[in-house]
């Protein structure tokens, strides 16, 4: 447009406007151009073309200046609202940036804060495995111990007492605790306690209850048992005396007579079988209470397994039937029957059993060397500055306990007087069986054996 209305301005080459001054150069008169008019009047038209030309032009420069100076305004107005909304957005766009960093600020707070809750919950998981670990072997060791005393219950029963059904009640009670542990190092354990057990369940055992039921039935008998001097003597039937014949009789009669009454001058006894002495009402009862404490005695040693002394008892028992109560009676004969097959049985095995198994297994486990698990806690990471966490101390492992100490009172056999015919005594003191020592030899008061004092 610029370039089009550059043309429409610029004057033509050969014409020039009617306003405008001659130019000195060409003001040289003209005497051979006569028809000057002619030329003036073709050139007119065009002049007015270019003014109408130059009009419009002007005009389309106007309308053209006044539509840019428009478009220009309204451009102007349109760019400031834009740069007004531009700034608004820009201020809008700040607001929301400052808002994202304060949200990522937030966002890296909490993240930090997780990261510290997160390093801290580690290792307080870390702690509490450590602890888990540390108890599983505290309750692991408790219970090495509780089988270890049962163990050692169960051999002092079977060889201090010999009560082999004791000790497969604690044998079966421990492998019944380790059967509610899942532990490994247990398995083996419970392996040897479960043949251990076998091992009992098949060996011989003694009845116990039927033996003193025995015993108790001979306790009851002892007021119906007769005492030998009081047995009826045997009846002699005199015959009818004869009256002699003839000499002969007579003199062999008289014979007969004589060696009668000197047979009643001397009198031949057996010293090693004396006569049954008259015994006075208070010491008989006396040797039926006696007799009966040899019996209870012994009724207390099948419950100890106490064979030496109830083999004593038995035998001092039958020596006081057969001299001082009538053998020719049922109920006294019964009872040296009774008491001849109760002496036949033994009490205590030759060589008691030993659990070997369990306890090389026991100490096996017991000697094993503690493993320390220290609990590792992850540090925070370093943007974030979490809190230290300290890991718990692992509470202390407690020692493995030593076996159960053997001790029991020796057995405390309430051993007669000197003879059967002492004084009783009294019914609180009747003879105690406390638990036998576990030394390999027990002591026993030595059995006495003096008849008692016969009174005339």
């Amino acid at each position: 447009m610029t370039e089009e209305t550059a043309a429409l301005t610029s004057p033509p080459p050969t014409t020039r406007s009617e306003g405008s001054a001659p130019e000195p150069e060409s003001m040289e008169p003209e005497t051979t151009q006569a028809p000057a008019e002619p030329q003036g009047r073709k050139s007119s038209p065009l002049v007015v073309v270019l003014l109408i030309g130059l009009l419009i032009a002007f005009g389309a420069i106007g309308w053209l200046w006044q539509q840019g100076r428009t478009q220009n305004a309204s451009l102007r107005q349109d760019l400031a609202s834009r740069l007004d909304s531009s700034d608004g957005i820009a201020r809008d766009a700040r607001a929301a940036a400052r808002q994202g960093q304060d949200a990522v600020a937030d966002l890296q707070r909490r993240l930090s804060a997780t990261e510290a809750a997160l390093a801290e919950t580690r290792g307080q998981q870390s702690a509490i495995e450590a602890l888990y670990q540390s108890l599983a072997r505290s309750r692991e060791d408790q219970l090495l111990v509780e089988v270890e005393q049962a163990v050692g219950l169960a051999m002092q029963q079977l060889q201090l007492a010999g009560n082999v059904e004791a000790a497969l009640a604690a044998l079966r009670a421990a492998e019944a605790r380790l059967g509610k542990s899942d532990a490994a190092p247990l398995v083996h354990l419970r392996k040897a306690l479960l043949t251990d057990i076998e091992m009992l369940a098949g060996s011989p055992r003694l009845d116990v209850s039927g033996t003193a039921a025995r015993i108790e039935v001979l306790v009851s008998a002892i007021d119906r048992m007769p005492l030998a001097f009081m047995a009826p003597p045997p009846e002699m039937h005199a015959a009818a005396p004869d009256m002699p014949a003839s000499f002969p009789d007579k003199v062999k009669r008289v014979f007969r007579d004589l060696w009668s009454e000197l047979r009643t001058l001397v009198r031949v006894e057996r010293l090693d079988r004396p006569d049954p002495a008259f015994l006075s009402p208070s010491q008989e009862v006396f040797l039926r209470e006696n007799l009966r404490l040899r019996l209870l005695s012994a009724r207390l040693s099948v419950l100890a397994q106490d064979d030496r002394t109830y083999q004593t008892d038995l035998r001092l028992a039958s020596e006081w039937l057969r001299m001082y109560f009538d053998s020719e009676s049922e109920v006294v004969r019964n009872a040296l029957e009774q008491l001849a097959a109760l002496a036949k049985l033994r009490l205590a095995p030759d060589e008691a059993p030993v659990l070997q198994e369990t306890y090389k297994r026991l100490r096996a486990l017991q000697d094993r060397k503690p493993v320390a698990v220290a609990p590792t806690v992850e540090a925070a990471p370093a943007a974030s500055a979490a809190p230290a966490v300290a890991a718990d101390d692992q509470p202390a492992r407690p020692p493995a306990a030593s076996a159960p100490e053997k001790a029991s009172a020796a057995p405390a056999h309430a051993a007669p007087s000197a003879g059967p015919l002492a004084d009783p005594p009294a019914a609180h003191d009747a003879p105690a069986h406390a638990a036998p020592a576990p030394a390999a030899t027990e002591a026993h008061p030595a059995p006495t054996h003096d008849a008692p004092a016969a009174a005339h």
